[in-house]
C-alpha cells in the first residue's frame, strides 16, 4: 500500500512538473515571438533610415527627386485622389528624358516589391497590426498610383494576395487618404 501511495504522489508530482514545464515553454515561445516581431520592425526601420540616407548622399537620386519636384511638386501631388495621382505620375514620366524615365520606373516598381515583402511578413504575423495600419497602409496608398502608372494603368505583377490587398485599399480609399 505504501508503495502504491508513493507511486501516486510521484506520478502526481511528475505530472505537475510537466504542466509547469509546458507553461514555462509557452511563456518562452511568446517572448521569443515578441522579440522576433521587435527585431523585424527594427530591421524595417533601419532599412528605411538607410534608404533615406541614400536619398541624401546619392547624386543620381537627388537629381531624380529634383526633376520630380520641378515637374510635380509634392504640395500639388499629396492632396490628389488615387486616380489623379496615377494620371499625374503618368504625365510626369512622359516629360522625363528616357534615362530618367527608366530610373523612375525602376524606383517605383522597386517600392512595389518592397511592400509586397512587407505584406507577406504581415500575413505571417511577423509585422504587427499596428505597424501595418499606421505606417504601411498610408505608404501603399501613396505609392500604388505610381505602380499603376509604370504599368499601363494596371497593377504590377506580384503575389495575388498583395495585389488584391492593394486593389482593396485603393477602392476603400479613392481619395488616397484614410482620413
Amino acid at each position: 500500500m505504501d508503495s502504491d501511495r508513493l507511486n501516486r504522489w510521484l506520478t502526481l508530482g511528475a505530472n505537475v512538473g510537466v504542466l509547469i514545464g509546458l507553461a514555462l515553454l509557452v511563456v518562452e515561445i511568446r517572448q521569443g515571438n515578441q522579440l522576433a516581431l521587435a527585431q523585424i520592425e527594427q530591421t524595417r526601420s533601419d532599412s528605411l533610415l538607410s534608404w533615406r540616407r541614400e536619398w541624401v548622399t546619392n547624386d543620381e537620386i537627388v537629381e531624380m527627386v529634383a526633376a520630380r519636384r520641378a515637374i510635380l511638386p509634392m504640395s500639388e501631388f499629396q492632396p490628389m485622389s488615387v486616380a489623379e495621382k496615377q494620371a499625374a505620375t503618368e504625365a510626369f514620366l512622359k516629360e522625363l528624358d528616357p534615362e530618367l524615365r527608366v530610373r523612375w520606373t525602376f524606383l517605383l516598381q522597386t517600392t512595389f516589391w518592397d511592400f509586397e515583402n512587407v505584406h507577406a511578413q504581415y500575413q505571417r504575423g511577423l509585422i504587427s497590426e499596428e505597424y501595418w495600419n499606421d505606417r504601411i497602409v498610408d505608404a501603399i496608398l501613396q505609392d500604388a498610383p505610381g505602380w499603376k502608372a509604370t504599368n499601363g494603368g494596371e497593377m504590377i505583377m506580384g503575389r495575388r494576395e498583395f495585389v488584391d490587398e492593394v486593389e482593396r485599399l485603393l477602392q476603400m480609399y479613392p481619395s488616397g487618404r484614410r482620413q
